[in-house]
């Protein structure tokens, strides 16, 4: 009898076959169902992918939200250019570079407004285009942008467009524009080497629109400054 048939003649070689060839199978079968099926289509497999991208989703939608706390809001600030005006015309500006640096600092904080008075009507356009071009280095680096520059060429003219612009803060230095605003600004910064207020109190307090007003409540809108360097140093430098 050759080797073959003694193999299968005995009882307990056959059993040892079955059985080692059942054990085979169901190692297969477990290596398909716990690796390869879960990997590639486990209903739960897929249900921690989900949960993972969920939590994923929700850690970037926190740090997102954490950057928009972080992200300043900017208010309205417009400033009457007159200020900043050195020739009686009130046509020629100061040093661009130190309006540069003015703006620059405002810029971080605020969106910026220029209004600038033209007394000369003839030759407006000209005047005009004299300033944008003494401006254009702030324009070219975005600290102010050219839309937001406005001519006017009276001081009625102006005060209607500073109300319609409804700024969060104005910088003034004009009597009659503080007057004559005073009950719809939120707050004026007021700029001028002489000290006015007095002077402000009595015009607000003698304006028949104000008959009706807590001129306290108004004057409290006034923040008083000699120059813009002293209005840096308390309103900017400190935030």
């Amino acid at each position: 009898m050759d080797n073959d048939e003694s193999l299968f003649s005995s009882p307990k070689s056959v059993l040892g076959l079955i059985f080692f060839g059942g054990m085979s199978i169901y190692f297969i079968y477990w290596i398909y169902i716990n690796i390869i099926k879960d990997e590639s289509g486990n209903p739960n497999n897929n249900n921690r992918n989900m949960q993972n991208n969920y939590q994923n989703n929700n850690l970037n939608n926190r740090n997102n939200q954490n950057n928009e706390n972080f992200r300043i809001i900017k208010q309205k600030l417009s400033i009457n250019m007159s200020l900043l005006m050195k020739d009686s015309a009130k046509t020629i500006l100061t040093d661009i570079n130190y309006i540069y640096e003015l703006f620059d600092k405002l810029s971080e904080y605020y969106n910026l407004y220029l209004l600038i008075y033209i007394e000369d009507n003839i030759n407006a356009e000209k005047i005009k285009e004299n300033v944008l071009e003494y401006l254009e280095p702030i324009i070219n680096d975005n600290i102010i942008y050219e839309h937001r520059i406005v001519f006017c060429t009276s001081i009625e003219g102006m005060t209607a467009i500073i109300r319609s612009l409804d700024p969060f803060i104005h910088i003034e230095n004009n009597n009659y524009i503080v007057v004559q605003l005073i009950r719809y600004i939120n707050e004026f910064w007021f700029v001028k080497q002489n000290d006015e207020k007095k002077e402000i109190t009595k015009k607000i307090e003698a304006d028949t629109n104000n008959a009706k007003q807590n001129i306290k409540e108004l004057m409290d809108k006034i923040k008083f400054y000699s120059t813009f360097d002293e209005l840096l140093d308390k309103e900017i430098k400190n935030k």
